[in-house]
């Protein structure tokens, strides 16, 4: 068996509210959420990576605040690249600022946990925000106000 090439991807479920930020991606027109690959010279900090991305994706004046270790993990596989990938999986509270979308996305949506992420999500995407949110995000996110 030859050993298989894939991606790292860092993705953050940002709470604020009660709800969390869902993003329609402007390539493919489906669900996504903030963050994206790592770099080669980003894997030794997972965290700065995210931070990099958030500031891309939803602009610098935005402060989040998130658990440094993921909390989390799925099989993913990027589509705007057809490239199989890992996604690590962060969550996170807005803590201040307004949100700046970047040319990646179209759209934003504050989602409650009961809503049905197929509305929005596809394929891996849809497993990995359904696998999230199964375990019990609120709870987390009340506990550490």
């Amino acid at each position: 068996m030859e050993p298989g090439w894939f991606q790292v991807t860092l993705k953050l479920f940002l709470w604020h509210e009660g709800r969390y930020l869902a993003l329609r991606d402007s390539h493919s027109g489906f669900g996504d959420l903030p963050g994206g690959r790592i770099g080669r010279d980003e894997s030794v900090n997972l965290p700065a990576a995210l931070e990099r991305e958030v500031v891309e994706e939803l602009g610098g004046a935005v402060q989040v605040e998130f658990h440094p270790e993921p909390i989390t993990l799925f099989s993913h596989y990027v589509l705007k690249d057809s490239a199989p990938a890992f996604a690590f999986v962060f969550e996170g509270r807005l803590k201040s600022g307004q949100l700046q979308l970047s040319d990646e996305h179209t759209d934003l949506f504050w989602m409650k946990a009961s809503d049905d992420p197929s509305t929005l999500f596809v394929g891996t995407m849809l497993d990995g925000v359904q696998k999230y949110l199964a375990t019990n995000p609120l709870s987390r996110i009340n506990e550490n106000r």
